[in-house]
C-alpha cells in the first residue's frame, strides 16, 4: 500500500458511534475468513493470529503515525488528539477479527 499526499478524501456521513463500532467489528470479523479462504493456513497460525489480536491496535496506529512522521503530513496536531478514538475504533477491528479467527468455518457453496 503506498501513501499519495496529494490525494484528499472526504467524508460526509454522520454514522453513530454504535453504528460506526458495530461496521468495524462485522468488517473485522469478515477479514479472518477473507485471508484464510485466499490463503489456508494450518490451525496452529489460525489461532497464533489470533491471540495477537489484542496488540493489533497498536500496530496499525503505529504505521498511521510513521506515515505522518515520515512525510510530515499537515494533520498531525489532529491525529494525536484522535489517538484514542483511532484506538477505540481499530480495537473494535481486532475484536471482529478475533472473533472471525475462532469462529466455527460455515460450509461454503
Amino acid at each position: 500500500m503506498r501513501f499519495d499526499s496529494r490525494i484528499h478524501v472526504a467524508h460526509v456521513a454522520h454514522p453513530t458511534w454504535r453504528t460506526f463500532s458495530r461496521r468495524l467489528f462485522e468488517r473485522g470479523r469478515a477479514f479472518a475468513p477473507m485471508r484464510m479462504r485466499e490463503h489456508p493456513l494450518p490451525a496452529w497460525r489460525r489461532w497464533l493470529l489470533a491471540a495477537l489480536c489484542p496488540g493489533l491496535p497498536v500496530v496499525l496506529l503505529g504505521r498511521v503515525v510513521r506515515h505522518a512522521v515520515r512525510h510530515r503530513v499537515p494533520y498531525r496536531r489532529a491525529l494525536l488528539a484522535a489517538t484514542p478514538l483511532v484506538l477505540v475504533g481499530y480495537g473494535w477491528w481486532s475484536a471482529g477479527e478475533l472473533r472471525g479467527y475462532t469462529d466455527r468455518p460455515t460450509p461454503r457453496g
